[in-house]
C-alpha cells in the first residue's frame, strides 16, 4: 500500500519485468479491499511467471475498448486532417484529402492495420509518383 502525502490510500504492486523495474496500480483503497487487492497481485503474478508483463496487457485492453467505441483509422485521420489543413493552401489540402481517402483509408478499428497493409499501398504510391 502507498499513502501519499495528500493522504489517499493505493494499493500497488511493484515487480521487475525483463530486467526494467514496474508499479502496477491495483486500486484505491477503501473501494478495492484488501482481499480483492491480493487476488490482483496473485493474477499479476501469474502473468508474470507466464513471462508477460501485467501493466501492458491492462494498456492494451484499454486500447482495444478504445477501438471497440469506433477508434477507427478513419476517424483518427479525418481528426488529424482537420487540425492541420488550416496550415496548408487550398489545392495542398484538397490533393492530400483525395489521396488520403483514394489510397490510405482502410476500413476497421486502428489497431488491425498492419504495416504490410499500408506499406502495399505505400509502395504503389511510391511508384506511381516516380513512374507516373
Amino acid at each position: 500500500m502507498l499513502v501519499s502525502p495528500n493522504g489517499s490510500k493505493l494499493w500497488r504492486l511493484a515487480y521487475r519485468h525483463q530486467g526494467n523495474q514496474e508499479l502496477l496500480a491495483l486500486g484505491a483503497y477503501p473501494t478495492i479491499s484488501l482481499r480483492d487487492a491480493r487476488k490482483a497481485r496473485d493474477d499479476a503474478k501469474e502473468l508474470l511467471a507466464s513471462g508477460d508483463d501485467p501493466a501492458r496487457l491492462r494498456k492494451m485492453a484499454k486500447r482495444r475498448e478504445r477501438v471497440a467505441t469506433g477508434h477507427t483509422f478513419r476517424v483518427v485521420a479525418d481528426e488529424w486532417f482537420e487540425g492541420q489543413k488550416r496550415r496548408w493552401a487550398k489545392s495542398y489540402a484538397d490533393r492530400l484529402r483525395s489521396r488520403l481517402d483514394a489510397d490510405l483509408m482502410p476500413e476497421g478499428p486502428v489497431l488491425a492495420i498492419h504495416s504490410e497493409r499500408i506499406g502495399g499501398r505505400l509502395n504503389r504510391y511510391t511508384w506511381t509518383r516516380v513512374h507516373g
